[in-house]
């Protein structure tokens, strides 16, 4: 089961794998940039009107007021738990400070200070990713409280981040995705393509994974 989402305000759920998609009777309001479940019934959704959250498996949405968030536009999130979460906007990184509807800004170290962020993925409580539009990848090993400029990749433009394990994981710039498996230190090409550029990329595990192109297409790794 997986949600997906584009630019233009499209909404579609898949529960086979990605063989076939229906749009929910939810519609959202404005562009969803990104959705995050913590299981099967708790989800959330980041787009240019705000936070929203859902309690019963997406059929249903409420927009969540939390105090700390008082910018709309968000473009990626992540949680470990329904109370502890992070959120992305094009001016900087928030974390959850100890309940939904309370949030905090982090602190942001190295990289360039006018980029703009457009992913998170939160590993455990304590190692959580992030990168801005320029290819830059940052690490936070306190909770998302700071993060640190870790690595700039060899390309730049809208860049996802999503790892396994506090070692591997995956990374997308432009057309191609890259792949470390030493915690973000070196990274290497696993995919470049010819055409479209990469928007999203997920993982269930080491062996399945997802990235879906600027044309609409979903690439399966399996």
């Amino acid at each position: 089961k997986a949600f997906f989402t584009s630019s233009s305000g499209g909404f579609f759920l898949t529960q086979d794998g990605g063989v076939t998609f229906t749009q929910p009777t939810f519609t959202p309001v404005g562009a969803i940039s990104d959705v995050f479940f913590t299981d099967n019934t708790n989800g959330f959704m980041a787009g240019i009107t705000g936070l929203y959250n859902t309690v019963d498996g997406g059929l249903t949405w409420q927009k969540v007021a939390a105090m700390g968030l008082n910018i709309n536009g968000y473009t990626s999130l992540s949680f470990i738990n329904t109370n502890t979460g992070w959120v992305v906007s094009q001016s900087g990184i928030y974390k959850t400070n100890g309940s939904l509807t309370n949030w905090q800004a982090s602190i942001i170290s190295g990289g360039t200070a006018s980029a703009s962020f457009g992913s998170v993925y939160a590993v455990t409580a304590s190692i959580v990713y992030a990168a801005n539009n320029l290819g830059e990848i940052f690490k936070s090993t306190d909770g998302g409280a700071n993060f640190n400029f870790t690595k700039k990749l060899d390309e730049q433009g809208f860049t996802d981040v999503h790892f396994i394990t506090d070692q591997l994981g995956y990374a997308n710039s432009s057309r191609t995705i890259y792949k470390t498996t030493d915690g973000g230190a070196s990274w290497s090409k696993v995919v470049s393509m010819g055409a479209g550029f990469i928007t999203e990329i997920h993982f269930t595990d080491a062996s399945h994974g997802w990235a879906g192109n600027s044309y609409g297409a979903v690439l399966i790794l399996k």
